[in-house]
């Protein structure tokens, strides 16, 4: 999913719909991650908020931008992940994509984020 959410190109109607399972966290077994994570630690920081929670979402903002690929795209991404507007971190990283519309269906527990031009 990484290489599909990063580098493909499909403009125009090629991709009207991205479907995202879960939000986009990164394997913590990276031993890079992991020193950065003691060190803020360390330093009385949290590696989840400044780490973690931005990574994610650029990698978000990269997946939702699978769909709209010219000015004139318009698509529909829908996030099943109930965090993303139901945990303080996912609406942090929904405010970092640009201003979609959000439509939320509460009876299925699944969550639409529809572009808009």
């Amino acid at each position: 999913m990484q290489s599909f959410g990063e580098g493909l190109d499909l403009p125009g109607t090629l991709c009207e719909t991205v479907f995202i399972a879960k939000l986009p966290f990164a394997s913590p077994s990276d031993p890079v991650e992991e020193a950065r994570a003691e060190w803020l630690k360390r330093e009385g920081r949290d590696p989840f908020s400044e780490l973690v929670v931005p990574a994610t979402g650029i990698r978000l903002l990269q997946w939702t931008g699978r769909a709209i690929r010219t000015e004139t795209d318009q698509a529909r991404v829908v996030c099943y992940d109930k965090r993303l507007l139901g945990m303080s971190y996912g609406r942090r990283m929904l405010q970092g994509l640009p201003p979609y519309a959000v439509l939320r269906r509460v009876h299925e527990q699944t969550f639409a984020v529809p572009s808009v031009q």
